[in-house]
């Protein structure tokens, strides 16, 4: 068992010894080319449906569900939290158009045990965060864009090619729900 951890970490040192620099912070470039999925689906519909507009319809809703997981994702960030809806509530909100309800802050100052807000807070956050990056991943289903993705890799490139399009905020990472590794080149 030794043999093989020690295996492994200096497999893992090895890989980690190629990366010429640490990663650097984001720029303009990198959102383009990230885009460039988007821009050419885009294209590719004013093309190409002309007749029914399903395809458009698609592309709006891959858009309403990326912004609004922004939105979500900037209220939890700041750290809102909701007594009467859950995240769950605030995304189907979002979709339907409707603005998203802000939550609230606790203050510190509220507990006589001032430390346990604290980690309730972050609790809180992380449980958000953790229901964020499910509807990220679950909310937009592949049938409902199956004029536009072939499978579930493709949609979930869609949303960051998406997201980076749509981004006013570049250079800054802007979908950081985004867990599992999704290859943008695949």
């Amino acid at each position: 068992m030794d043999e093989l951890m020690n295996a492994n970490i200096d497999k893992a040192r090895d890989i980690m010894g190629t990366f010429p620099k640490e990663v650097e912070i984001p720029d303009r470039q990198d959102f383009d080319d990230l885009a460039a999925l988007w821009k050419a689906k885009e294209k590719q519909i004013t093309i190409y449906d002309t007749a029914t507009g399903a395809l458009e319809k698609q592309l709006q809703l891959v858009t309403r569900h990326v912004s609004t997981c922004h939105d979500i994702w900037v209220q939890v960030r700041s750290g809102m939290t909701w007594k009467t809806h859950a995240i769950q509530d605030l995304y189907v909100m979002g979709m339907e158009g409707q603005p998203i309800a802000g939550g609230s802050r606790t203050n510190a100052n509220q507990s006589p045990m001032k430390g346990r807000v604290v980690q309730s807070d972050n609790l809180a956050k992380a449980a958000n965060m953790r229901d964020l990056a499910k509807l990220w991943h679950e909310g937009l289903c592949l049938e409902d864009v199956s004029g536009l993705c072939a499978d579930t890799n493709e949609s979930r490139r869609l949303m960051i090619s998406c997201s980076a399009a749509k981004s006013k905020w570049a250079p800054k990472q802007v979908f950081p729900y985004v867990f599992r590794p999704v290859s943008i080149s695949d």
